[in-house]
């Protein structure tokens, strides 16, 4: 049975930072597109099932990768106890948005709000700075609650200004409302 919404996380090799994000769809299938030659390793997850962590993936220039079914199994423990923490999810996915979480993720760390975007699961950002999310322009960008007015080259210039440390989140909103 396909997990719909399973995290998908793609890691440099290197130096193990996240190159994009992306979740499976409902048929538990996702893709990375446009990504840059090198080596990566694979994380999928889901809530309440274990873990799966690809071998070293090797990716050359207009390579395309197909990978076998990957499977997460049930992890069902009985507990003792449980305790109860919160911690926002570095991805969320509402109906109208998707929110990437980046305050407190060492990922961001070192990075500006374009180099945050270029890892968010389903945007492309073309050479003149325009930005487009599962093949849609026009999309809104929303850093801290707050929609930016800027398009195009103004947009990625100002993106290329703020800095990670200055970003609660960034939402990506695909069908903006009347």
């Amino acid at each position: 049975m396909p997990v719909v919404f399973a995290n998908v996380v793609l890691y440099t090799r290197l130096d193990s930072t996240i190159a994009k994000i992306e979740y499976s769809d409902a048929a538990g299938a996702f893709r990375f597109a446009n990504l840059p030659v090198g080596e990566y390793w694979l994380d999928v997850s889901f809530v309440g099932m274990s873990s799966y962590s690809s071998p070293v993936l090797q990716l050359a220039e207009n390579e395309t990768i197909d990978l076998p079914v990957i499977q997460l199994a049930d992890n069902m423990e009985e507990l003792a106890e449980v305790v109860v923490t919160g911690k926002k999810p570095i991805l969320e996915l509402k109906s109208d948005r998707i929110v990437f979480n980046v305050e407190k993720s060492i990922t961001a760390a070192g990075t500006n709000a374009l180099e945050l975007l270029k890892k968010a699961p389903g945007v492309l950002l073309d050479n003149k700075g325009n930005i487009s999310m599962m093949g849609r322009s026009g999309v809104i960008i929303a850093i801290n609650g707050k929609n930016s007015p800027l398009r195009g080259e103004d947009l990625a210039t100002y993106l290329r200004s703020l800095q990670s440390n200055q970003i609660e989140a960034i939402e990506l909103i695909k069908d903006p409302g009347a």
